[in-house]
Protein backbone atom coordinates (compact mmCIF):
# COMPACT_ATOMS: atom_id res chain seq x y z
CA UNK A 1 0.00 0.00 0.00
CA UNK A 2 1.33 3.66 -1.08
CA UNK A 3 2.12 5.90 1.68
CA UNK A 4 1.68 9.71 0.40
CA UNK A 5 4.48 11.96 1.89
CA UNK A 6 2.27 14.92 3.27
CA UNK A 7 2.54 17.67 1.42
CA UNK A 8 4.52 16.54 -1.38
CA UNK A 9 3.80 19.46 -3.25
CA UNK A 10 5.22 22.17 -1.09
CA UNK A 11 9.28 21.71 -0.77
CA UNK A 12 11.68 24.39 -1.82
CA UNK A 13 14.69 22.13 -1.91
CA UNK A 14 15.46 18.38 -1.98
CA UNK A 15 16.61 19.11 1.30
CA UNK A 16 13.42 19.56 2.95
CA UNK A 17 11.75 16.24 0.66
CA UNK A 18 14.47 14.13 2.06
CA UNK A 19 13.87 15.77 5.49
CA UNK A 20 10.33 14.99 5.40
CA UNK A 21 10.84 11.54 4.16
CA UNK A 22 13.84 10.64 6.66
CA UNK A 23 10.96 11.90 9.41
CA UNK A 24 8.08 10.11 8.68
CA UNK A 25 10.09 6.85 7.85
CA UNK A 26 13.38 7.31 10.30
CA UNK A 27 12.30 4.12 12.52
CA UNK A 28 11.53 1.77 9.27
CA UNK A 29 14.93 3.26 7.98
CA UNK A 30 17.17 2.44 10.99
CA UNK A 31 15.40 -1.00 11.16
CA UNK A 32 16.99 -1.88 7.65
CA UNK A 33 20.04 -0.60 7.69
CA UNK A 34 20.41 -2.51 11.17
CA UNK A 35 19.20 -5.65 9.80
CA UNK A 36 21.67 -5.18 6.98
CA UNK A 37 24.71 -3.51 8.44
CA UNK A 38 26.67 -6.27 11.23
CA UNK A 39 28.88 -2.89 12.35
CA UNK A 40 26.81 -1.18 14.65
CA UNK A 41 29.56 2.07 14.04
CA UNK A 42 28.67 2.03 10.71
CA UNK A 43 24.90 2.34 10.89
CA UNK A 44 24.89 5.95 11.67
CA UNK A 45 26.71 6.60 8.53
CA UNK A 46 24.91 4.90 6.63
CA UNK A 47 21.95 6.69 7.94
CA UNK A 48 23.32 9.93 6.87
CA UNK A 49 24.43 8.63 3.71
CA UNK A 50 20.54 7.68 2.83
CA UNK A 51 19.80 11.52 3.85
CA UNK A 52 22.24 12.76 1.24
CA UNK A 53 21.41 10.40 -1.90
CA UNK A 54 17.81 11.51 -1.08
CA UNK A 55 18.56 14.76 -1.34
CA UNK A 56 20.80 14.18 -4.53
CA UNK A 57 18.33 11.84 -5.78
CA UNK A 58 14.87 13.14 -4.18
CA UNK A 59 12.00 11.06 -5.99
CA UNK A 60 9.44 12.92 -7.62
CA UNK A 61 7.12 15.56 -5.88
CA UNK A 62 4.12 14.03 -7.62
CA UNK A 63 5.05 10.28 -6.43
CA UNK A 64 3.64 8.32 -3.38
CA UNK A 65 6.59 7.57 -1.10
CA UNK A 66 6.48 3.60 -0.31
CA UNK A 67 8.36 2.09 1.83
CA UNK A 68 9.05 -0.23 -1.05
CA UNK A 69 10.83 2.44 -2.56
CA UNK A 70 12.82 3.91 0.58
CA UNK A 71 13.39 -0.19 1.34
CA UNK A 72 15.29 -0.30 -2.30
CA UNK A 73 17.02 2.82 -1.90
CA UNK A 74 18.54 1.59 1.31
CA UNK A 75 19.76 -1.38 -0.13
CA UNK A 76 21.07 0.73 -2.86
CA UNK A 77 23.39 2.79 -0.42
CA UNK A 78 24.50 -0.52 1.64
CA UNK A 79 25.53 -2.15 -1.66
CA UNK A 80 27.77 0.80 -2.35
CA UNK A 81 29.12 1.23 1.16
CA UNK A 82 29.89 -2.13 1.26
CA UNK A 83 31.85 -2.38 -2.57
CA UNK A 84 33.44 0.67 -0.99
CA UNK A 85 34.48 -0.92 2.32
CA UNK A 86 35.88 -4.13 -0.31
CA UNK A 87 37.86 -2.11 -2.37
CA UNK A 88 39.79 -0.27 0.71
CA UNK A 89 40.33 -3.79 2.00
CA UNK A 90 41.49 -5.59 -0.92
CA UNK A 91 43.73 -1.95 -2.13
CA UNK A 92 45.16 -2.22 1.78
CA UNK A 93 45.70 -5.75 1.19
CA UNK A 94 47.79 -5.15 -2.00
CA UNK A 95 49.33 -2.63 -0.94
CA UNK A 96 50.76 -4.71 2.53
CA UNK A 97 51.55 -7.69 -0.05
CA UNK A 98 54.30 -5.00 -1.70
CA UNK A 99 55.60 -4.39 1.94
CA UNK A 100 56.10 -7.91 2.31
CA UNK A 101 53.51 -7.43 5.33
CA UNK A 102 51.40 -10.35 6.83
CA UNK A 103 48.54 -8.62 6.49
CA UNK A 104 45.95 -10.06 9.11
CA UNK A 105 48.92 -8.83 11.97
CA UNK A 106 49.38 -5.02 10.75
CA UNK A 107 47.47 -2.79 12.24
CA UNK A 108 46.02 0.25 10.57
CA UNK A 109 47.32 2.74 13.07
CA UNK A 110 50.72 2.26 12.19
CA UNK A 111 50.39 5.61 9.97
CA UNK A 112 53.80 6.87 10.89
CA UNK A 113 55.56 3.62 9.84
CA UNK A 114 53.77 3.21 6.35
CA UNK A 115 54.51 7.22 5.68
CA UNK A 116 58.06 6.91 7.16
CA UNK A 117 58.19 4.01 4.04
CA UNK A 118 56.44 5.92 1.36
CA UNK A 119 59.18 8.44 2.07
CA UNK A 120 62.44 5.80 1.79
CA UNK A 121 60.15 4.41 -1.48
CA UNK A 122 60.33 8.21 -3.17
CA UNK A 123 64.05 8.41 -1.86
CA UNK A 124 64.81 5.27 -3.85
CA UNK A 125 62.83 6.20 -6.77
CA UNK A 126 64.95 9.63 -7.17
CA UNK A 127 68.07 7.73 -6.73
CA UNK A 128 66.81 4.96 -9.33
CA UNK A 129 65.90 7.67 -11.78
CA UNK A 130 66.35 10.98 -13.85
CA UNK A 131 64.76 14.21 -12.70
CA UNK A 132 61.72 14.32 -15.56
CA UNK A 133 60.96 10.23 -14.72
CA UNK A 134 61.10 11.54 -11.08
CA UNK A 135 58.68 14.29 -11.10
CA UNK A 136 56.38 12.65 -13.32
CA UNK A 137 56.03 9.59 -10.55
CA UNK A 138 56.07 12.06 -7.51
CA UNK A 139 53.39 14.11 -8.61
CA UNK A 140 51.10 11.45 -10.01
CA UNK A 141 51.82 8.95 -7.48
CA UNK A 142 52.75 11.04 -3.88
CA UNK A 143 50.87 14.15 -4.69
CA UNK A 144 47.79 12.19 -6.63
CA UNK A 145 47.98 14.34 -9.79
CA UNK A 146 46.03 12.89 -12.44
CA UNK A 147 47.56 12.80 -15.95
CA UNK A 148 46.69 15.46 -17.12
CA UNK A 149 47.88 17.66 -13.95
CA UNK A 150 51.33 16.15 -14.14
CA UNK A 151 51.34 16.86 -17.86
CA UNK A 152 50.53 20.46 -17.56
CA UNK A 153 52.51 20.96 -14.90
CA UNK A 154 55.64 19.59 -16.31
CA UNK A 155 54.70 21.43 -20.00
CA UNK A 156 54.66 17.89 -21.46
CA UNK A 157 51.66 16.07 -23.20
CA UNK A 158 50.24 13.33 -21.38
CA UNK A 159 51.72 10.43 -23.72
CA UNK A 160 55.35 11.58 -22.43
CA UNK A 161 54.18 12.04 -18.99
CA UNK A 162 53.66 8.11 -18.84
CA UNK A 163 56.89 7.36 -20.95
CA UNK A 164 59.06 9.02 -18.05
CA UNK A 165 56.92 7.09 -15.46
CA UNK A 166 56.99 3.83 -16.84
CA UNK A 167 60.63 4.30 -17.47
CA UNK A 168 61.43 5.75 -13.82
CA UNK A 169 59.11 2.61 -12.70
CA UNK A 170 61.16 0.06 -14.59
CA UNK A 171 64.17 1.32 -13.13
CA UNK A 172 62.86 0.99 -9.74
CA UNK A 173 61.77 -2.74 -10.15
CA UNK A 174 64.53 -3.66 -11.74
CA UNK A 175 66.81 -2.32 -8.70
CA UNK A 176 64.05 -4.04 -6.25
CA UNK A 177 64.25 -7.31 -8.55
CA UNK A 178 68.29 -7.28 -8.25
CA UNK A 179 68.52 -6.26 -4.17
CA UNK A 180 66.48 -8.87 -3.67
CA UNK A 181 68.27 -11.44 -5.30
CA UNK A 182 71.58 -10.46 -3.49
CA UNK A 183 70.02 -10.70 -0.10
Amino acid sequence: MAIPCANTKFYSSPVERAAQIITEYEDFIRLIIHLHINDKNFEEDIFQDFFLSLVANPPPLNSEITKGYIYTAILHDIVDYRRKKYRNIAFTKKYLKKLKKCVNKTDPSDALIIDEEKKRMYKLIKEQSLGREYDAIILRYRDGYSIQRVADKMGLRNASVRKYMSKGLKKVRKYLTNSMQRT
